[in-house]
């Protein structure tokens, strides 16, 4: 065996042996549906806005190697479904300027909501009713890149909430806007409308949205039906949070 076969295989170990020791910094800790309807986030200037999403948390010191956000250069978190990108998130220079003294952080990718972060620039670019089966993590740090991954098994009662979300906001020309000022889309009609109500109720209780969705096919009903009052829907929800409060770095 030649020496410069030995030493090439020798540098390629060392290099699989340092991108190893990169990789065991990142970790990702957590994945959980987001439901809250009165977010007090930072850009709401004292308001609160509807998150309806997912919260990723990341350790970037994994394995106690002293590492910290300003220790790297960028920190993306991107949510799939099998390998169609859903959504994602930056960290952002106003993140790094606010958290670049900590080792761990969390954000939220806001599906269908109003929720815009001050730490993360989010997106989502899928349907509301996409359901995410993966989280990959990837964090430049300043000597090498890291990547991470979560496999996501969310059940049907958990992710109801979604398909309930999108079938309500598909009644509207304007979802996202309070109760009382929602306006009817064109050709919405009581067979669309008691669609969406069927979703609504398969969600479980203790979801923040479900309280909010009976509120708006009560809407629906009273703009189609505008001399009969309206009516209610068959369930009323909890105004709890439903799977997971919003606790991001916002």
């Amino acid at each position: 065996m030649s020496s410069s076969s030995t030493a090439t295989r020798n540098a390629l170990r060392a290099a699989l042996n340092a991108q190893a020791a990169i990789n065991a910094r990142l970790a990702i800790t957590s994945v959980s549906i987001a439901d809250n309807t009165a977010y007090a986030s930072t850009a709401a200037d004292g308001g609160t806005v509807r998150v309806l999403g997912y919260g990723v948390g990341i350790n970037l010191d994994a394995n106690n190697s002293g590492k910290k956000i300003s220790d790297t250069i960028s920190i993306v978190i991107e949510l799939y479904e099998g390998e169609k990108l859903l959504g994602q998130q930056i960290f952002n220079e106003a993140g790094y300027e606010k958290h670049g003294d900590k080792s761990s952080t969390s954000g939220t990718i806001d599906a269908g909501g109003q929720y815009v972060a001050t730490s993360w620039d989010n997106s989502w670019s899928a349907a509301i009713s996409d359901i995410p089966t993966k989280a990959v993590a990837t964090v430049q740090y300043t000597d090498g890149i890291a990547t991470a991954e979560m496999a996501l098994n969310f059940t049907d009662d958990q992710t109801k909430i979604f398909l309930a979300a999108e079938a309500v906001y598909a009644l509207f020309m304007n979802p996202l806007a309070d109760v009382e000022d929602l306006t009817l889309k064109e050709g919405v009609n009581k067979e669309t409308i008691e669609a969406a109500q069927t979703k609504v109720n398969a969600v479980g209780e203790g979801s923040s949205h479900k309280t909010l969705f009976v509120e708006m096919i009560a809407k629906a009903n009273s703009l189609l039906n505008p001399d009969q009052g309206g009516g209610t829907s068959d369930e009323t929800g909890s105004g709890n949070n439903g799977e997971d409060t919003t606790s991001s770095e916002d």
